[in-house]
């Protein structure tokens, strides 16, 4: 059956991706259009190459052939349907002496030898599928896989085993490309044909570049000629590379030789063979390049090969990620999964068909179409580790706090999400292990991180330093993570943090549940108060400081406060907000004015401490006395203080003979806000207020006292006035 093959230039794996990626669209543009035409240049030459595999029995320049594919995101819903054309060796084909018109170039050199060839697909969940192929008497086109998958890079290998050769074809979903940078192709044909082994693409960003064109083992002019049809118009002729020797062809690219490509092979009249595999190369500038390699066209008079389909689902029915299956095709279709380390097999079962379930990894069917189905269940659950820091009622999130897991059976296959080692995105984050002014930033000397660090659970010099049972294993990561694990009970071990007190804890790892363990860090923090001078004058100054502090490294958003007693008073704000850590304390500093004793509190709102410290005030005693002149028996003594809130007065009044209807007038002074009086209490005496006049009544000789308060903004001095007194 017919293929050509076409090589496109691709960056994808060019040395110089970085400088060209501008032009990368482009070039896809121009490549798929190099497709189409592609088929009008074999149809005007003739003749057509198919790929080619040489067993390990001989020392080939490639070990296996190598192709890769790409499927975009919106490409992951679209099945791929990966076809092949003659995956075995035909026993009847070049092997048996044909070099009719149809033979592909099989090969093998002696019919009795054990000859097989593999195709293996891995994507970036590991591997997809095997399959293996024996000696066949015929040509087939298989079906090798259908369904969509998961977008990512795919690698297909074709790896024989024996002496020998095997041509194949492949083909991909229309929207999907093979692409490979180094292959082997069978030259084969009738003798004088132009037969079309690839096409370059060679755009303008080519411009001063190099060309190579390296092929290996043309087994010499007699054997293969190769040419070049450059875009200048003109057909040159390749060295031709001897037997197990490789021949490199250079072009300068100038402006003529910018465009399309097309290398030819020729089989020379009276060769020594009419099949001749030979290893083609391109580079540039000394960088290897993916090419396209084109669909094979659908055959004619072969049919689709009813094929043997092979599902690896969970008990739930749902493909299992990052499995895959052998499937080998013998006397009859024989296979067995690939399970990732997390899977234990549950079952098998033939779904279509007929065969033989041998057990819960192998199932052999007799023939195709056939479909297999083997069920495996999750032997893991996850642990999810986070760290908090614990202030008060306050649990704060920390990311990036190193920690060790131990106890894992050494055997397990240990995932995590995300992976190992990874760290916040964010470089703002405080937490950030990237902030310059997180502990864990690998710049930091005290990062905990730090396998140097005594801190670090992993240093074998930390007394803390876990030890796992026999046979079994530890790994560390940082938080916040989950890991996936086998069932069990796992030992989590903090790295100390200074400025806090942690403790190891235990993790019960379920299947398919997930289980967090949370480990605690108790900040240590403290809160000092202090007032110079503390002693003062009545509504005297003082200055106010409070700090808190922390010798816990990882920066924590906090607030200071400083609350004032009444009494005393500030004019500016007496609190401050910030990230306390080790290296960021947070501080108030502040004048007061102080018009009687108090506590000045100092208190850190995220874990709920407080210190108090005690202003004292010199009391205030401030008294004044009188009498009325035209007569002494009455005296009276005005005394005042003050509590912070209010004034408190005091009249002491000193009569030396009976009087009748005592008063005493006594006035409040003026003022712009406000000034009240409160009731009034007395000792010995009835008195009875109205406004601004105490009536005391007759009064006997003795000494009595009138109580009350006024409250006022005014100093006391203008509290304080000597009030008027009068008798019959």
């Amino acid at each position: 059956m017919p293929i050509f093959l076409m090589l496109g230039l691709s960056l994808l794996q060019s040395g110089y991706a970085d400088t060209l990626r501008w032009v990368h669209m482009r070039l896809k543009t121009f490549l798929i259009g190099s497709l189409i035409c592609s088929s009008v240049a074999l149809a005007q030459t003739g003749g057509t190459l198919p790929l080619v595999n040489v067993g390990d029995g001989f020392g080939w320049i490639t070990r296996g052939e190598t192709y890769t594919f790409v499927i975009q995101d919106e490409q992951k819903n679209v099945p791929i349907n990966l076809e092949v054309y003659s995956p075995g060796l035909n026993l009847n084909d070049y092997v048996n002496g044909r070099a009719t018109t149809g033979y592909y170039g099989d090969e093998i050199y002696g019919k009795d030898l054990p000859f097989a060839s593999i195709i293996t697909l891995t994507g970036p969940n590991g591997k997809v599928f095997e399959r293996r192929y024996e000696n066949t008497l015929a040509h087939t086109w298989e079906r090798l896989i259908s369904t969509p998958l998961p977008a990512g890079t795919y690698t297909l290998k074709v790896n024989s085993e024996g002496k020998g050769k095997n041509a194949y074809a492949l083909r991909l979903a229309s929207g999907l490309n093979l692409l490979s940078d180094q292959f082997t192709i069978n030259a084969r044909g009738k003798p004088d044909q132009y037969m079309l082994a690839a096409q370059l693409n060679v755009p303008d960003f080519m411009l001063g570049r190099e060309i190579e064109i390296i092929n290996y083992d043309g087994d010499g002019n007699a054997d293969l000629e190769l040419y070049a049809d450059a875009p200048d118009g003109k057909r040159y002729r390749l060295t031709t590379s001897d037997n197990g020797k490789s021949a490199t062809d250079r072009f300068q690219v100038n402006q003529d030789l910018l465009g399309t490509w097309s290398i030819y092979a020729r089989i020379p009249e009276k060769p020594s063979q009419y099949s001749n595999a030979f290893n083609l190369k391109l580079t540039v500038n000394n960088a290897p390049f993916n090419g396209i390699v084109p669909p094979f066209s659908t055959p004619t008079g072969v049919k689709l090969t009813p094929t043997v389909t092979v599902e690896v689902v969970d008990p739930q029915g749902r493909p299992i990620p990052n499995a895959g299956y052998t499937l080998t095709n013998n006397k009859n279709w024989c296979s067995v999964p690939v399970l990732p380390k997390s899977y234990i097999p549950v079952g098998s079962s033939i779904v279509e068909g007929t065969g033989n379930v041998q057990s819960s990894t192998a199932v052999c069917v007799d023939q195709a179409p056939a479909k297999i189905r083997f069920v495996a269940k999750l032997n893991e659950g996850k642990l999810k580790v986070n760290a908090v820091a614990v202030l008060g009622n306050n649990r704060i999130p920390l990311n990036g706090i190193p920690f060790q897991v131990s106890g894992i059976p050494s055997n397990a296959q240990v995932t995590t999400n995300p992976p190992s080692g990874s760290i916040p995105s964010n470089p703002n984050n405080p937490n950030n292990s990237n902030n310059p002014n997180n502990p864990n930033n690998p710049n930091n000397p005290n990062n905990p991180g730090d396998p140097n660090n005594p801190n670090n659970p992993s240093n074998p010099n930390n007394p803390n330093a876990p030890v796992s049972p026999a046979g079994s294993s530890s790994i560390t990561a940082r938080t916040p993570i989950s890991i996936n694990l086998p069932p069990g009970s796992y030992t989590v071990i903090p790295t100390d943090i200074p400025g806090s007190s942690t403790f190891t804890q235990t993790g019960t790892v379920v299947i398919e549940q997930e289980n967090t363990v949370t480990l605690e860090y108790r900040v240590n923090t403290d809160v000092l108060v202090s007032t110079s001078p503390d002693v003062v004058d009545f509504c005297g100054n003082t200055q106010i400081n409070a700090i808190a502090r922390t010798l816990f490294p990882y920066p924590i958003k906090s607030t200071l406060n400083v609350t004032l007693p009444q009494g005393i008073t500030a004019s500016v704000p007496t609190q401050t907000s910030g990230n306390l850590s080790a290296d960021s304390p947070l501080t108030v500093s502040f004048v007061a004015k102080a018009c009687a004793n108090g506590n000045v509190t100092g208190a850190l709102d995220i874990s709920n401490l407080s210190t108090t410290n005690v202003v004292q005030v010199r009391p205030l005693s401030l008294v004044i006395s009188g009498i009325k002149q035209e007569n002494s028996h009455v005296r009276v003594k005005k005394a005042l203080s003050f509590d912070g809130r209010a004034y408190n007065i005091t009249l002491s009044l000193s009569v030396e003979k009976a009087v009748k209807n005592l008063t005493l007038v006594d006035a409040l002074p003026r003022s712009d806000t406000f000034t009240t009086r409160s009731n009034l209490t007395s000792k010995g005496i009835n008195a009875e207020m109205s406004g601004n006049t105490f009536r005391l009544g007759n009064v006997e000789p003795g000494e009595y006292t009138i109580q009350y308060q006024i409250f006022s903004d005014l100093s006391p001095e203008q509290i304080l006035t000597l009030p008027d007194i009068s008798w019959e």
